[in-house]
């Protein structure tokens, strides 16, 4: 049995920005048919951050303010590969429009921008809102475990052991 597949697990995998679907890479930025999403891609092992992907979901109906795209579209060869113009890659979508999501051209919500740069300019805004969560969280935690140690000091170990779990908060 060859298990040279398992070698390289122990392999980081390079950081990068990923496109889904993979079939979705030449789309470009056409925001009359398509918009992108950009979420942290993780490994299935860990759920590691190995990057950001960016994925494309299909305009199914524009409006003056913005569009109507679905969410559970997937791409579909739509030719064998022994026709002429194949492979022929097209979104199928769903008939469902209670399945349907509404974005707006100009909103600050996470969900389907224009562009993949303005997806990825909305990740980054949403890093940076999450780290002054994370602040927020470790000033509470901080206050929290010194209340711990002064007001009962005899559960002050469970105070020491939220410190050290915290990475040394005093």
């Amino acid at each position: 049995m060859d298990l040279s597949f398992f070698d390289d697990l122990d392999t980081p995998p390079e950081l990068k920005i990923r496109i889904y679907p993979t079939s979705a890479k030449d789309l470009g930025d056409n925001k009359d048919k398509h918009r992108w999403r950009a979420k942290w891609d993780t490994d299935y092992i860990g759920g590691t951050v190995i990057g950001i992907a960016l994925s494309a979901y299909p305009v199914v109906r524009l409006t003056p303010r913005g569009a109507w795209i679905d969410q559970y579209a997937y791409f579909e060869a739509t030719k064998q590969p022994w026709e002429d113009g194949a492979p022929a890659n097209e979104w199928v979508t769903t008939a469902d429009r209670s399945l349907w999501k509404w974005v707006s051209d100009d909103g600050g919500q996470a969900w389907a921008k224009p562009t993949q740069e303005d997806a990825i300019r909305s990740i980054a805004i949403r890093l940076h809102r999450w780290a002054g969560k994370l602040h927020r969280e470790n000033e509470k935690m901080r206050e929290a475990i010194n209340a711990m140690r002064i007001v009962r000091p005899d559960l002050s170990r469970f105070a020491d052991d939220a410190a050290a779990i915290m990475g040394g908060v005093e």
